[in-house]
């Protein structure tokens, strides 16, 4: 009796662990590189079931993130998002380190993985970027 009560119980913790994997939507593929000198992300979801959006987020230090951009609006499991960082010149750091939160219907959310890049300015760029950044 209580063996058969132990799989039953095990049985149904796989069902709920089966039902909230599947339920989550799953990346496809997730990728950060450089379009001339921004950084540039892909990536592509094989499932979006729950999924009711997306917010892209930025690092300097792989511990505080901060939303750069989002996107509300479904393309569909199997289609690519891309997106183009043009505000990395406004920090002095160099390397960026990125991860897509994932939000759900349930208003539950989930991350990526982080992906980091290392991004190159030359001075002009830098200067120019410093000068815009007093302005704002």
């Amino acid at each position: 009796m209580k063996k058969s009560y132990q799989i039953i119980l095990l049985t149904v913790f796989i069902i709920i662990l089966a039902a909230s994997t599947y339920a989550k939507g799953r990346f496809s593929d997730f990728n950060v590189g450089l379009n001339g000198s921004y950084p540039y992300l892909t990536w592509r979801m094989s499932s979006e079931d729950s999924v009711t959006g997306y917010v892209i987020q930025r690092s300097a230090n792989a511990l505080n993130y901060y939303d750069v951009a989002s996107f509300n609006e479904l393309e569909g499991a199997g289609k690519t998002y891309r997106y183009t960082d043009t505000n990395v010149f406004k920090q002095s750091t160099r390397s960026f380190y990125y991860r897509i939160r994932v939000l759900q219907s349930d208003g539950n959310h989930w991350h990526s993985e982080v992906q980091n890049i290392q991004v190159s300015q030359n001075g002009l760029r830098q200067t120019w970027g410093s000068i815009k950044a007093l302005f704002r």
